[in-house]
Formats: structure tokens, C-alpha cells, sequence
């Protein structure tokens, strides 16, 4: 999930036409697929950049796969020209998630700081391992892999910005692929 800009984030993008009725199939990008069925109506940002709001009129989730019909969009030829387009949902549309629990677009751009208050450097992507996520950190040397456990990261402060963490010594570097 991304955010496209201050006030939408990206959940989904259309992929192709579903049966001959205006029926689109969804590329989830989001944990939360059953928020569609409670949303009324999404922000579609268009292959050209335009954005156009469209009312949901019916959503079918099977697991990770995700159907959708727009009111007004009736034909599967009106359905393929909304191919390739973002949906797009308000921060107010958002899933509230449990205490400790950040969106990763809450977490990219934020700075690191030791637990003394020396500058580490900045979140610059989020990889996701079966053990835990790591937060990969742009430092002013080379980019360091950051476990994302109690351990290590102390406190998040998302309205500051700012992540306090107990660094380990010997971190991994990042190398691109490597995650």
C-alpha cells in the first residue's frame, strides 16, 4: 500500500474486464481486501493521472482475489478502459490498526535515531520476512537491514516523524535483491 499523495492511498489497481456486465478484477494492494464492501466510493487515479470518483455498486472477495462492478459501468469494453487505473481510498477510509501497528507509507521518510540521540539515517523501504519485516535504512555510509521487533525499535512517533531504536552492532547491509 501506498500513499499517492497527502490525502489518498493506494489499495488496489484495476487489472482486466470480467464477464460482459462492467465486472473488473482488483490487484490487491492491501492486507484489508473486506474494506471494499464497506466503502461506497473509491478515488480511481487514471493511466493519464486524472482522478474520477466512481461508486462502488458490488464487490466479490475470494481470498486474495477481488472483483469489482462500478455503478454506471455496464459493458466489459467501458470496464478494459479502466485497466491499469489506482484505487485509491482517503485516510479516513483507512483500517485503524492496533497500537504498535504503522502503514508502511506512515513509515517510508522516516528518520532513525539511537535511543542517545545520535541520527542513524532514513527509512527508505519496508522488506517483509517470515520471521519479522526489516526496515532498510539509508545511512550516511550504505543502506543497513533494521529488524522491526520490540528489541530494537523503541518508539514510533508518526506525527514526528521520527523512530527511536536500540542499534545492534553488526548490522547486514542492503543490497538490492537481497530481500
Amino acid at each position: 500500500m501506498k500513499a499517492s499523495s497527502d490525502t489518498l492511498i493506494t489499495v488496489g489497481k484495476l487489472s482486466k474486464a470480467r464477464g460482459l456486465q462492467g465486472e473488473i478484477k482488483v490487484e490487491l494492494l492491501t492486507d484489508f481486501p473486506e474494506r471494499f464492501k464497506h466503502l461506497g466510493s473509491v478515488e480511481l487515479e487514471m493511466r493519464n493521472g486524472e482522478v474520477r470518483t466512481l461508486e462502488l455498486e458490488r464487490v466479490s472477495v475470494n481470498g486474495t482475489r477481488m472483483v469489482v462492478k462500478f455503478m454506471g459501468i455496464d459493458d466489459r469494453e467501458t470496464a478494459d478502459w479502466l485497466r491499469g487505473a489506482y484505487i485509491n481510498v482517503t485516510r479516513e477510509q483507512l483500517v485503524p490498526l492496533d497500537q504498535d501497528s504503522f502503514y508502511d507509507f506512515d513509515l517510508i521518510g522516516m528518520q532513525i535515531v539511537r535511543t542517545d540521540g545520535k541520527e542513524v539515517g532514513t527509512v527508505i523501504k519496508i522488506e517483509r520476512y517470515p520471521a519479522n519485516d526489516v526496515l532498510i535504512v539509508s545511512t550516511a555510509t550504505d543502506d543497513i537491514m533494521l529488524p522491526a521487533i520490540k528489541d530494537i525499535v523503541r518508539n514510533v512517533d508518526v506525527e514526528k516523524k521520527l523512530i527511536t531504536v536500540d542499534l545492534p552492532e553488526g548490522l547486514p547491509t542492503y543490497h538490492k535483491g537481497s530481500g
